[in-house]
């Protein structure tokens, strides 16, 4: 009951009574696909009825809410999309970037791919994001979809989901544009930061949410020349 009750209030708090009225309508009706309004999020947005996608777009306005670089970047490689949100989000607010979505998850890609189909400038891949090109696998199928982890598979199995490296992605890029990366990868941080980051060289932000002892990452991203911000869960690094 206290959540129900607190996720009333937030709601009520980000959206107005209107929208909650409506939005409890549609739970009512049994609606499997959800709509909202969020101007932050350039306007309607869909969810789905039974998941943590509310939780997730709370979170991404709370957190954003602040969110401030000294200047546009020019690309957005988004790892860890989820149902497109965050897209949605870097959209609204850096209107002339370049963006790219990775999202291993089918469910939430499709979801992505519903929130995003109207973005020009955003490419979305159903992949995920590694050291190095792999196959994953979905390693807590039992957790809410906004936690799922991965890990990296020896071979393709039914039901893996194929990965790329940040170091694979960047050989295509232009080394002149000013970019940041966003990573919300439940672990698979460590991976890309820790271990075989030589895309660092080419990056202006890292803005990532740090599962495990966050003083790793951050001696990591001192070592290569950038800075540190926090803003809500996530650490932004800044190249000085």
């Amino acid at each position: 009951m206290f959540y129900k009750l607190k996720a009333v209030l937030l709601f009520y708090r980000y959206f107005g009574l209107l929208q909650l009225i409506q939005f409890v309508y549609q739970k009512l009706i049994n609606k499997e696909l959800l709509t909202i309004r969020s101007k932050a999020l350039g306007g309607k947005v869909f969810i789905r009825r039974s998941s943590s996608d509310f939780s997730v777009l709370i979170q991404m306005i709370e957190e954003m809410n602040n969110f401030e670089l000294e200047t546009d970047p020019d690309l957005i490689i988004d790892g860890g999309a989820n149902i497109g949100l965050s897209v949605r989000y870097f959209r609204e607010k850096f209107s002339n970037a370049e963006i790219q979505g990775y999202e291993p998850d089918p469910g939430n890609y499709e979801c992505a791919e519903r929130n995003c189909q109207m973005l020009e400038g955003v490419t979305l891949l159903n992949q995920g994001l590694w050291s190095s090109r792999c196959h994953l696998t979905l390693k807590n199928p039992e957790a809410l979809p906004w936690a799922y982890q991965f890990e990296k598979s020896e071979r393709k199995k039914e039901g893996s989901i194929e990965a790329i490296s940040l170091n694979d992605i960047f050989l295509e890029i232009q080394s002149d544009r000013t970019i940041l990366v966003k990573l919300d990868v439940e672990g698979a941080e460590k991976e890309l930061i820790l271990s075989q980051n030589q895309w660092l060289k080419k990056v202006k932000w890292v803005l990532v949410e740090i599962h495990g002892p966050i003083e790793l990452f951050d001696r990591e991203m001192q070592k290569n020349g950038f800075s540190i911000k926090r803003y809500g869960e996530k650490q932004l690094y800044t190249k000085i």
